[in-house]
Formats: C-alpha cells, sequence, structure tokens
C-alpha cells in the first residue's frame, strides 16, 4: 500500500520515489543511464551512501517547503528537472543568502542544480500542474515519514511522467 499525506480521488499527491538496487534500470528508463551517472557524480561523496529520489507534487497543494539548511547527514544535494518550471504553476525552488538575497532559478527540463548543506534553499507552493524532480542525497538524509516507498515496476508505471493519465491506485 502506498501511504500519501493527501490525495484527491486516487491520485497521489506528493510521492517520493525512492531509486535502489532493482529500482535503477527504471530510472535509467526515465531519464537515461548516463545522465543518473552524471548526477551522481556531481556529489562528491562515495556512491555508496546515496540514494536518488524521484518526488512528483501533483498540485493545488496548500503549502511550501519553507526555508531550510540540511542537516549535518547531508553534505550536498544535487537536483534535476524531469519537467521545466514552464510546465506547472508556482513549486519553484528558491535560494536565499545574505550576499545575494533571493534567487529562483529558472530551470527548463534537464536542468541540473548543486548545492551545500548550508544553503537556505526551499520551495514555493505548487499552483497548479505535476512537478516532477529527482535528486540525490546522502542515504542518511530522511524523506519524511510518508509518501515515501521503493519503486516497482506498477508503480513506475503510474506515476512517471507522461502524456497519458493514468489512475493510480493507493
Amino acid at each position: 500500500m502506498l501511504e500519501n499525506r493527501e490525495s484527491t480521488g486516487t491520485a497521489l499527491i506528493d510521492a517520493k520515489i525512492v531509486f535502489e538496487g532493482d529500482g535503477l534500470p527504471l530510472l535509467y528508463e526515465l531519464v537515461g543511464q548516463n545522465a543518473v551517472t552524471e548526477m551522481m557524480k556531481l556529489c562528491k561523496a562515495n556512491n555508496d551512501h546515496l540514494k536518488i529520489v524521484m518526488r512528483r507534487t501533483q498540485g493545488p497543494i496548500d503549502g511550501c517547503i519553507a526555508f531550510h539548511a540540511d542537516g549535518a547527514y547531508a553534505s550536498e544535494t544535487a537536483q534535476i528537472t524531469v519537467n521545466g518550471d514552464d510546465e506547472y504553476q508556482g513549486g519553484r525552488l528558491a535560494f536565499y543568502s545574505r550576499d545575494v538575497g533571493l534567487n529562483i532559478p529558472v530551470r527548463p527540463s534537464g536542468t541540473v542544480t548543486v548545492h551545500k548543506r548550508t544553503q537556505m534553499h526551499g520551495v514555493t507552493r505548487l499552483i497548479s500542474g505535476t512537478r516532477y524532480s529527482l535528486f540525490v542525497v546522502d542515504t542518511a538524509n530522511g524523506l519524511g515519514e510518508k509518501g515515501v516507498f521503493e519503486v516497482d515496476k506498477t508503480t513506475f508505471d503510474c506515476l512517471k511522467p507522461s502524456d497519458k493519465k493514468r489512475k493510480c491506485r493507493r
């Protein structure tokens, strides 16, 4: 059973799909093995201590991801957009620093961002559409208690970006 924090009908609103072990070939199907290899290289940590997660968020949602710095469990985080920010409203990655102030980069599909754990960052409220992003984090990084699951073929086919509408069952 997939657990999620909120649902509309049977659609998952906020899912964090962990790609490890047998799930990696499904990730290769989605973005290609070379993209995964390059993304892993961006993180300087030992690959044995990294996990790849796809976050799928469907708007509208009530909140945002508040500004925060990652905990001591992280060294840095790499993200790649699966779909561009022109395909949904809101859901924008935002960075803040005293030197620069607020920075909300434009991120078309395939954009890679890497930030250190001390970098203040958050995500604006997703108003509409579905946002997909991949990120690489240390295995010790928690992903919250709900909506986190390891991928299998059925779940992957249900949640991957597609032109076809799919019905997902919890």
